[in-house]
């Protein structure tokens, strides 16, 4: 009995520790006063979340987030977003509005996850040079070697996406692979995508990624 009490003060200290709310701190270089707005996705589509100033090349966004769930920043008028996962933490950012992809997001342990990811993909380095040699080999007409780059393209994408989908099946504990479960469907038949979404619901309950999951896989039951 005794030990029992324990495990359960435990877990409610556990639970009351948990941080509620989120604070992002962002600082961009290159703008010195402008506006900076946070969109979640929304059926596929950025949506408006919040609006902050940038005032001295810096903003922040407060506020408490349900579920964690992918964040972008679009600064003014420029087109590329900072992407990262929101979620209730002390979030800081530093960024080059030349290079807006490329920002530093600290304090968020599910967009650590997405960055590994996203720097583990097989042969992207290869993927970008080759993109110039085809480029090249347009350009100078020669057709054996445009071939060739397209069979070796064709083998990098089939890499790529065999790591995507491995990713998914592996991680059904984390709202990343929730992300991409989403973004990568079709490339699952009904069975497969059932047993996902059974497995996403199992470890991450009533998340807003497993509603859409299982939107999702209502709509290939139709097809």
């Amino acid at each position: 009995m005794k030990n029992l009490l324990i495990i359960a003060l435990a877990a409610i200290s556990f639970v009351a520790c948990q941080q509620k709310d989120y604070t992002i701190n962002g600082t961009v270089e290159g703008v010195l006063n402008g506006q900076a707005i946070l969109h979640t996705l929304e059926n596929g589509r950025p949506a408006p979340k919040d609006t902050a100033v940038i005032t001295d090349g810096k903003f922040t966004f407060t506020g408490s987030e349900k579920d964690a769930q992918l964040y972008l920043i679009f600064i003014d008028t420029y087109r590329a977003p900072i992407i990262f996962f929101g979620e209730n933490a002390d979030i800081t950012i530093a960024a080059d509005v030349k290079e807006l992809n490329k920002a530093t997001i600290t304090g968020s342990k599910n967009t650590d996850i997405y960055n590994s990811f996203i720097e583990a993909i097989p042969s992207q380095v290869r993927l970008d040079e080759v993109k110039r040699e085809y480029q090249q080999a347009m350009s100078s007409g020669n057709q054996e070697a445009v071939d060739a780059i397209r069979t070796e393209v064709d083998e990098i994408m089939e890499e790529q996406k065999e790591y995507f989908l491995q990713f998914i099946k592996n991680n059904t504990n984390n709202v990343v692979a929730a992300h991409w479960a989403i973004q990568a469907a079709s490339e699952f038949n009904l069975e497969e995508y059932k047993s996902l979404v059974t497995a996403f619901e199992t470890d991450l309950g009533t998340h807003k990624y497993v509603t859409t999951l299982n939107d999702i896989l209502e709509q290939k039951k139709k097809e």
